[in-house]
């Protein structure tokens, strides 16, 4: 196995989000260590017309009235002006490719970097995104769709979006792999740089809950916790909540990011994705498969699972922390 170098190290030198409870870096750091609760219950449609408290089997209906939501007026926001979309073709965009829009450029501000040194660069976009709310709500009356709905909507368009107006001539793609969409992203964009393909790589993702959709059919497959929170390894633990948010990092190779003197937030070490194969059901995952996909990972990047001080889980992925170094 070849030695560990920092010539694969990737930094992440910038860092952007909008998420529920807090609209920058500093205020989600604020938000946790205060522990504040930031579940509401649902008001953008009309939950109670959809809910029952026995609705989880039962057709059309659901049993969730909460979930982690953004404020309306963060999402129904956007210069369109400042990001040359003429406004017919602004109202046909999905929100979620305005809001990436919007962190990207909050995401390149944070590094440092002058516009005039980013545009026209060989940056890599790798987005994470597995749906979108919005087609479906302005496809409802087909007699009165908007001129731009094919490309307003389309999900594979939210990484152009970004290396249209920025100018960028890396690989730019949109990644869905459901929840764990914003780590296959991140993978992608670590590995691009790792081979040089890219001297920077902006990883970013979006989720806005729209429309009561996916309640139900969730709730039919016993997916979604009735109380709207997810209560992970705990006895009371009945599925998981729902939540919005959108994210960007600007990645750079560490030994290019301490050339440049970049400030650097973080070091990813390596990256690791498996796929668990044919386990009892599509949704169940195998701990035989994620546990040898984690122990292959710390021999790759040669570090000690006793060393590691922070796991963060989530169905599908997983992040670790070892001292100032984190690993993914």
């Amino acid at each position: 196995m070849a030695e560990a170098s920092s010539e694969y190290d990737i930094a992440i030198i910038g860092q952007a989000l909008r998420v529920t409870g807090a609209n920058s870096p500093n205020e989600l750091w604020d938000l946790l260590t205060s522990s504040r609760d930031i579940q509401r219950k649902i008001s953008r449609f009309n939950v109670d017309g959809f809910y029952d408290p026995d609705g989880g089997p039962r057709k059309g209906l659901t049993n969730v009235q909460h979930a982690y939501m953004l404020d309306d007026d963060v999402i129904d926001r956007f210069d369109n002006a400042f990001f040359h979309v003429p406004p017919i073709e602004a109202t046909s965009m999905d929100p979620q490719q305005r809001m990436l829009l919007e962190i990207a450029y909050e995401t390149i501000e944070n590094a440092g970097i002058p516009m005039e040194d980013f545009m026209g660069s060989d940056t890599a976009v790798f987005a994470g995104m597995e749906s979108c709310d919005y087609h479906t709500v302005l496809s409802r009356d087909i007699d009165s769709t908007p001129r731009y709905l094919a490309t307003g909507t389309a999900p594979c368009l939210a990484a152009n979006r970004i290396s249209y107006f920025f100018n960028l001539s890396g690989a730019s793609m949109v990644v869905d792999t459901a929840c764990s969409s914003s780590m296959a992203a991140l993978h992608q964009a670590v590995r691009t740089l790792q081979r040089g393909d890219s001297s920077m790589a902006i990883v970013c993702s979006a989720k806005l809950i729209l429309t009561p959709d996916m309640f139900m059919p969730s709730s039919e497959l016993g997916f979604l916790g009735p109380s709207g929170r997810c209560q992970s390894f705990d006895a009371d633990a009945d599925g998981y909540g729902r939540g919005e948010g959108v994210l960007a990092l600007l990645l750079k190779p560490l030994d290019t990011a301490i050339a440049d003197n970049d400030s650097i937030r973080a070091v990813i070490r390596g990256v690791r994705l498996n796929q668990d194969g044919r386990t009892q059901g599509i949704t169940l995952p195998s701990a035989t498969a994620q546990q040898e996909n984690m122990r292959r990972l710390y021999e790759q990047i040669h570090v000690d699972p006793v060393d590691i001080q922070y796991l963060e889980a989530h169905v599908g992925t997983i992040s670790l922390c070892v001292g100032n170094a984190h690993y993914l």
